[in-house]
Parts: structure tokens; sequence; C-alpha cells
């Protein structure tokens, strides 16, 4: 199969995007992108500094970007709402930041979730799962689209999170040698001893091509916890019958990064990054604008038909770049694509995936609770070892110490 056409969301893969026409020709003209950006300390940072940067938030603009199907939806798993991020993405020329909702991926809704290290996909049949593990789908594919754009690109989620184990995303980060970085909340809150969050975030950053140790200036935001006495407020609340649940006042405080996390996340990209590889001149749009800062074997095609071209591998050298076996083909073990395959685009649908891949299939699929999914139905999927003669077969995934045989329904998952 060709380079990157392979890995579907919404009806779109990663070359049907880069040669799209209302997103080639689009100016690069924003440094920062911020996706699920809540409180958008990330982008209030970066504009504090004199940069371009825009949010993204199904709660951003209450009664517009939540509004289904609006074209100003930010509602990341409708059709509308990807499209929307898509073209953020390819505006940006720095620095794409992505905070998936944790939900459905921590230990407080494992009851319901029935996530677990060996069950990682959870309990499909239950809507928050199936949208978790859309977004997570998403944030592996705009991964792929940032890696191919030159930026740099950061995934994080709480410590402790599953999102990291997904198959999907935790091949993608192993392939592209993500650094990880692991921080307390409240060593960035100004808020009184005993009202702060001791909660850990994880950072998983890749890229840019350029650097000589792509990612490794996350490290800048490790702090450690300095509260005397440790004193935070609790994030969990045992009941009566003792249960364990999530205190949800405490969480969602817990989810918005204080002011000082962004600035130090904003301040260390720019010093290790940005400073370094800032473009200087060149096109404004299409791949060209950070052509400048790429190695060469990623830059376009200078013989290329069209004005802006899609990034393409040209030539190999004998450096650390990787070689052309080695490079992940946009995902092309995740999902295969047949022109005979009917596109998933149906947002309404409350169906499970026509083709479900990676997690054992549910016998009562399409009996779901009226309400209890929406919009999660366009990514398709395929389960590794499925006979049906009408899949592709679909490689094993390309991480860096692949297993001699992929069990039924597990995956190897590279060590971090």
């Amino acid at each position: 199969m060709a380079e990157g056409t392979c890995y579907k969301v919404f009806g779109w893969s990663l070359d049907m995007i880069l040669d799209e026409p209302r997103w080639k020709q689009l100016p690069r003209d924003l440094h920062v992108v911020e996706l699920w950006c809540g409180v958008m300390s990330i982008v209030l940072a970066a504009r504090d500094k004199g940069l371009k940067a825009e949010g993204y938030d199904i709660n951003r603009i209450p009664g517009t970007t939540d509004v289904p199907k609006s074209k100003m939806s930010e509602n990341i798993i409708s059709q509308e709402g990807f499209e929307n991020a898509v073209t953020l993405v390819m505006r940006c020329m720095g620095l794409l930041w992505m905070a998936p909702v944790c939900s459905s991926w921590i230990f407080c809704n494992m009851s319901n979730t029935k996530r677990n290290t060996g069950n990682v996909f959870g309990d499909t049949t239950y809507g928050p799962v199936r949208d978790g593990n859309l977004m997570a789908n998403v944030a592996g594919f705009l991964l792929h689209l940032a890696w191919r754009r030159g930026l740099t690109a950061v995934i994080e989620n709480p410590a402790s999170s599953l999102i990291f184990r997904y198959p999907n995303l935790e091949c993608i980060l192993s392939f592209y040698n993500a650094h990880f970085c692991v921080t307390p909340r409240c060593s960035f809150s100004t808020e009184m001893l005993g009202e702060r969050c001791y909660k850990l975030y994880k950072f998983a950053a890749i890229g840019p091509q350029t650097s000589s140790s792509p990612g490794a200036w996350i490290a800048k935001a490790r702090r450690k916890c300095t509260c005397p006495g440790k004193q935070h407020i609790s994030l969990m609340k045992k009941s009566c019958d003792g249960r364990i649940t999530g205190q949800l006042d405490h969480l969602t405080k817990s989810a918005a990064y204080p002011k000082a996390l962004g600035e130090c996340v904003v301040q260390a990209w720019y010093s290790e990054v940005w400073a370094v590889t800032e473009p200087s001149g060149g096109s404004e749009t299409g791949h060209t604008t950070l052509a400048a800062a790429m190695p060469s074997w990623l830059c376009p095609d200078d013989d290329a038909d069209d004005d802006g071209g899609d990034v393409e591998v040209e030539k190999l050298k004998k450096s650390k770049t990787p070689t052309a076996d080695k490079m992940l083909p946009d995902a092309s073990w995740l999902q295969p694509t047949d022109d005979g395959t009917e596109s998933l685009s149906d947002t309404d649908s409350l169906a499970a995936p026509t083709i479900q891949w990676g997690r054992p299939p549910s016998d009562d699929e399409g009996d779901l609770e009226e309400g209890m999914v929406s919009k999660t139905s366009a990514v398709s999927w395929l389960e590794p070892g499925d006979d049906d003669d009408e899949l592709c077969h679909i490689p094993e995934p390309p991480c860096k110490s692949p297993p001699a045989k992929i069990a039924r329904h597990s995956w190897h998952r590279p060590g971090f």
C-alpha cells in the first residue's frame, strides 16, 4: 500500500489531507496550537510571548463549539470537529499540544470502563470507552500529521492513564522515539497550601525532525513536589460501602493547567526548539514553510507538479535518519483500506464501527442503549488474525522489538 493512504479517520488519510486544496494552500500562520485546550494555559502563555496561538475545545465557546454538525464545531470526534482540528494543525508551524479527555483511561472509572493492563480497549459497549478510544486514534493520527509537517507535538494525560498503553499510540510514540516527562501539578500551583492537587501529568513529546534529540526539550518541565507536609486535596473518596470513587470537582480542578505550567512548557519549547529551528523565509503555504529547517529527505520534491507538494522521502543519509523500510508508513499496519470499503463517516450512527480491530468482538455490538454512543463510528478497525477474505492483510506493528507472534487479543507493548 502507498504510504499515507492506509490510516483513515472520518474518511481522511494523511495523503488525502496533505493533497486537499483547502488545507494545502493554508498559510502557516500559527506558532502554537492547543487541542483539548481547557483553560488554554498553553495558548495564553504563547500569546504572552508574542506568538500566534489558537486553542480548540468542545466547551471553549458554549453554544458554538459544542453544537453538533456546526461549521464551528470543536467536538473532535465528529466529522466537522475533526476537520476543524486538522485545519488548525495544517496552519501550525511550531508546537502542537494535545490533552485528550482522560476520564475513561484512569483508575477511578475502571469499574465502568473495564480497562486494565490486560484489556486496554475496555468495554466498548460503554459510550465513554468508545469515545476515548476514538480520541486516542484521532490523537495518533494527528501525531503522524504533525511529524509529516515538521512540527513538535506533545500528548498529555495523567501519569497513570492507560492511553499511553493503547497499542496505536504506544507504537507510534515508540517509533518516533518520544521523550516522556512526569511532573506534579502542585509544583506549578500558586494556590494556598492544602488547596493544591498532587496530580502527576505525563507528557510524551516527539519532533521536530531537525533536533538532534527530538522531544528531549520536554524534560525542562520536570519538577518535584515541594509542598511542606505533602498538604494536598484528595482527588478520590471512599464511600460507606468501601468503594473508591473520584471527587468530580477536585478532578475537574486538577485537569486545568496552572498558568505557570503553560509558561514553563512554552518557554522550554521556545528556547530549546523554536529559537533553533525557526524558519527564515520560504513559502507561507503548503509543506515548504519549514523546508529550510528540515533534513533534505523530508523536504518536498523540487520537481513536484504542484506548488506545495507533499513531504516525501527523497533520499536517505547515513546519519541517524530513519531508513525507508523503518519509517512508519502512516500507521498502515493499523488499518487497511481498499477502494471497495464503505466509508465510515456517518457520525450519527450508534452502531459499532463496521470492522473491529484489536479487541475481542462483541456479540451484541449493535444492541447499545439509546444515547450511549454517538459520533464514534468513523474509525475503521480490523482485528489481527481475522480470516475474512474481504479484508486486507495488516503486517505486525513496526515497534522496535516486534513480537514473534501476536496473540489474538494481545499486543506487544514496547517498554518506555
